[in-house]
């Protein structure tokens, strides 16, 4: 089966980490070995200063195919390899690094699941991306509903799961699933430009306090709430040497220089 190190594989330069799920005779199936390591290396991520923005993309031909129903232990938390992911199950969702996926070829289930966690998704022009949990008996699982929701809102998320079918990649771009659809051979490169354009002229700080944010509107807060915590926030951000060391930048005519986002 491979050692853990090896169904998950990362590669860091420019400070943005790409991280790929290696499994790609399965279409990169999800055993728990696998899922303990992709969970493990995400909170890992988050936690290096040296890491600005995490890509994510599947060996391939394939993004995720979602479990691995033959090989699989995912439902039990651990496999024959001791596979128990040391990280919470949660923490690719509960993260202040930004995350974009590459979604190259099928997604189903579990890998969509996943692809619904990242901030910022690009797909392939082969990328079928699937809500399957229906045709196999199951629930929306791995916070499915709630993504699902905030990314294309509740009729058609309804829709989607109900049905259990997969669309294809203009589709997902229609439905708000995907923010851009590129050939297969300039999905990856596509996506690593953005990364890097927001690793250098971006703030870790404001990355981190802007998902808060927007993890606060997904779980319900009130306009009003929202705007009277923008301010108190805004008030804050005066005092960041991130405002001042970009200020200082623009008055000299270069690009600013942001340091690594501490964790209050």
């Amino acid at each position: 089966m491979g050692t853990q190190e090896d169904v998950v594989l990362v590669e860091t330069a420019d400070r943005v980490a790409t991280v790929t799920l290696n499994r790609p005779h399965h279409l990169n199936a999800m055993t728990a070995e696998m899922h303990g390591r992709y969970c493990s290396l995400m909170a890992d991520l988050d936690a290096n200063p040296d890491v600005r923005v995490i890509v994510v993309t599947g060996a391939g031909r394939g993004f995720c195919a979602g479990a691995d129903l033959v090989a699989n232990s995912v439902f039990g938390g651990t496999d024959s390899e001791g596979g128990r992911a040391a990280a919470p199950l949660d923490a690719p969702l509960n993260m202040h690094t930004p995350v974009i996926a590459a979604i190259n070829g099928p997604s189903a289930g579990m890998g969509t699941a996943y692809a619904l966690m990242a901030d910022v998704r690009y797909a392939g022009r082969s990328a079928r991306i699937g809500t399957t949990f229906a045709r196999l008996g199951l629930v929306a699982e791995w916070g499915m509903a709630h993504n699902l929701v905030a990314a294309v809102g509740q009729s058609a998320a309804a829709e989607l799961l109900l049905s259990g079918r997969y669309v294809e990649a203009d589709e997902a771009l229609s439905l708000g699933l995907v923010t851009r659809v590129l050939p297969d051979d300039e999905l990856l490169p596509a996506a690593q430009a953005w990364a890097r354009e927001v690793a250098d002229g971006t703030s870790p700080h404001s990355h981190a306090v802007m998902k808060d944010q927007l993890r606060a509107v997904a779980n319900g807060e009130s306009v009003e709430e929202g705007f009277r915590r923008s301010l108190e926030l805004m008030r804050e951000s005066f005092d960041w040497p991130d405002l001042m060391g970009a200020v200082a930048a623009f008055k000299e005519k270069r690009p600013p220089t942001f340091p690594p986002y501490v964790r209050p």
